[in-house]
């Protein structure tokens, strides 16, 4: 084992701590790969090709955009400076920081908190900024929920920041879900509880990223209070079950409808309602499957054994 590594960073040879090269046959710290010569006895570090930021870009677009806004009635210290914070996020940023600003201050916000938030948006990426400006539409228009512009402003912030998926499919998916909370056909809900209920639902799909939380959501409240084959349950019994299993997976639906019809039937294990719902969210609950690091939990030895054949509820 090597005591100390000598390394060839950039075509430069520095000193390097033993755990390169003893426990290094490839790495990736800071953005780096690192690989271990041991003939050579050295450790080469090699660096990704740094992209360039078109900062000056950004800078003078934002720049000139604010400069343009005589209504500002700010200096030009003030405006070089937020333009100087934009430039920080690279590539876009400009475009960000606009497509936030126009809409905040078509709203009726003062000026600095306008600045303060678009440049927050600036500095995520356009999916983010994208989705803000659709979801405080949803949320301050009239004919949806017609929000305080306060609320509007922190539902669209939430719903916005929270997640890394296509902005196009999220805000959809949204509306979906505003529309449907508010409709006597859906939920009935009051629409300062839509939006919080919506907000909530939405979160629970930032980990997968591309499927359709809203369309989940309504096809298993429609199986939990309409269909034939369902428990047919009062609306706010099936929406307390289905937030409890898309917390878990946003399809978790899916598992819950197979286990439940399944329960039910007579030729398999013909279960009553109560106790076939029991059996549905038990199973809907292994719906999230476990990652590598975190292996399937073994079972207490001491634990009260229950029927081994058919889960915890079956009689």
């Amino acid at each position: 084992m090597l005591n100390l590594a000598r390394i060839r960073w950039l075509g430069l040879t520095g000193i390097m701590s033993a755990s390169c090269a003893s426990s290094l046959s490839s790495s990736n710290r800071a953005g780096l790969e690192c690989t271990l010569d041991q003939t050579a006895e050295v450790c080469i570090v090699h660096h990704p090709e740094a992209k360039l930021c078109d900062a000056y870009k950004e800078y003078v677009t934002t720049y000139t955009y604010l400069m343009n806004k005589k209504e500002l009635g700010q200096t030009k210290d003030q405006l070089s400076r937020t333009a100087f914070s934009v430039a920080k996020a690279c590539d876009g940023a400009a475009g960000r920081f606009i497509r936030v600003f126009e809409i905040l201050m078509t709203a009726g916000v003062i000026v600095s908190e306008a600045t303060k938030l678009a440049q927050d948006l600036a500095l995520s990426n356009d999916e983010s900024s994208k989705t803000f400006v659709e979801v405080f539409r949803f949320a301050f228009l009239e004919n949806y929920l017609d929000l305080p512009l306060p609320e509007a402003i922190g539902l669209a912030r939430i719903v916005a920041l929270n997640s890394s998926r296509q902005s196009a499919l999220k805000a959809s998916e949204f509306k979906k879900l505003v529309e449907y909370c508010l409709s006597k056909e859906g939920l009935g809900l009051s629409r300062p509880n839509c939006a919080k209920f919506s907000a909530d639902l939405i979160s629970y799909d930032i980990e997968t990223k591309t499927k359709s939380v809203g369309s989940a959501f309504i096809a298993l409240m429609e199986f939990l209070r309409e269909d034939k084959d369902g428990p047919q349950l009062p609306s706010y019994d099936a929406m307390q079950i289905a937030r409890d299993v898309m917390k878990v997976h946003v399809e978790g639906g899916k598992n819950f409808i197979a286990a439940f019809k399944f329960a039910r039937d007579r030729n398999e294990l013909g279960l009553e309602r109560a106790q076939a719902i029991t059996f549905a969210k038990d199973l809907a609950a292994l719906s999230r499957a476990p990652s590598p690091s975190q292996p399937v939990s073994k079972p207490d030895p001491e634990a009260k054994t229950r029927d081994q054949a058919t889960g915890p509820i079956v009689q």
